[in-house]
């Protein structure tokens, strides 16, 4: 992200490929009025946010998220594990408001979508401590504007991104 720009989420533009390929996965139709030629991701997004059965992958990097896609799973990325909400704080950065999700996750987490955090499995124990933390907080935001939410975990000797797990063995369903 550009300095002092503030941080949101990754969704990335779908070509129309893979766009079929997802709804071929969850079995519902593209309706030509679905596409949108003047706009940059053709309405994927808008299509995806009116079908709530459709689940939603939650990993950081849009690296990570270009794996899922290509997968034809549906994914956005967060700016880092702490980046799908934000905590109110005072000039002293005491706490001082409840947290809540950043406006873009919000509009994608609607009419109780199944969403899977699949957050970096790092070995470092802070590492692990912040991440879980950050899956605790958002999960809950989450859970409470009623998505089902779950967490993927896999041993780290198998990739630690979800990049490379799916790079070293695979897409499987």
């Amino acid at each position: 992200h550009p300095p002092k720009i503030p941080t949101r989420l990754f969704a990335l533009k779908i070509p129309l490929h893979l766009w079929h390929q997802i709804a071929s996965r969850y079995q519902i139709e593209i309706l030509p009025e679905d596409i949108d030629n003047n706009q940059p991701d053709l309405g994927f997004w808008q299509w995806f946010i009116a079908h709530p059965q459709i689940p939603l992958c939650v990993t950081e990097g849009a690296k990570k998220t270009g794996a899922l896609l290509t997968g034809g799973y549906v994914a956005i990325a967060l700016p880092g594990i702490f980046g799908g909400y934000r905590v109110i704080r005072d000039e002293y950065g005491n706490r001082i408001g409840k947290s809540h999700l950043i406006p873009q996750l919000e509009k994608l987490a609607n009419n109780r979508r199944e969403i899977y955090i699949a957050f970096d499995q790092d070995t470092k124990p802070k590492t692990i401590k912040n991440v879980n933390a950050a899956i605790r907080q958002t999960g809950y935001l989450l859970t409470r504007k009623g998505c089902n939410v779950k967490v993927i975990y896999w041993n780290p000797e198998l990739g630690i991104g979800v990049d490379d797990l799916i790079a070293y063995h695979g897409q499987s369903e």
